[in-house]
């Protein structure tokens, strides 16, 4: 009796759209992308593809993105600052977030960050190049 009534409810709640059945609620995988470029401001001969607010620690930055790429060093299309949500908030080790987030404005950035385009924008550092570490 109890799985006949389970059965009719989930039938009934799928029809009326209260929810969705697995797997369409999984949330999509981030992209991944290689981004250079450089903060707050650039060279004068440097060519601007796009630029992304980012924020992390209180702080608000534009990042000034010369290349896209995916990891296969393939060239990316699609501009991050596109998505209508902003600014991408910067997540990974507490060392590299500082590390981007506080560098003089016109370092030069270079990484590999998992782009999360739904819900609230994220760029989460899978791999920060430059800035260097300090050296220890």
């Amino acid at each position: 009796m109890f799985l006949a009534s389970l059965g009719s409810v989930l039938a009934l709640a799928t029809q009326v759209g209260a929810f969705t059945i697995w797997p369409f609620d999984l949330p999509r995988q981030p992209q991944l992308y290689i981004i250079r470029g450089y903060l707050d401001e650039a060279p004068k001969d440097a060519k601007i593809a796009d630029r992304i607010e980012i924020a992390a620690n209180g702080k608000h930055r534009m990042l000034l993105v010369t290349w896209y790429g995916t990891p296969g060093e393939t060239l990316l299309d699609r501009y991050l600052s596109r998505v209508m949500a902003r600014p991408f908030t910067i997540r990974g080790p507490g060392e590299d977030v500082s590390r981007m987030i506080d560098a003089p404005s016109g370092t030069e950035i270079e990484g590999t960050f998992a782009a999360y385009t739904n819900g609230p924008p994220m760029l989460m550092i899978t791999d920060l190049q430059r800035p260097a570490p300090p050296a220890s």
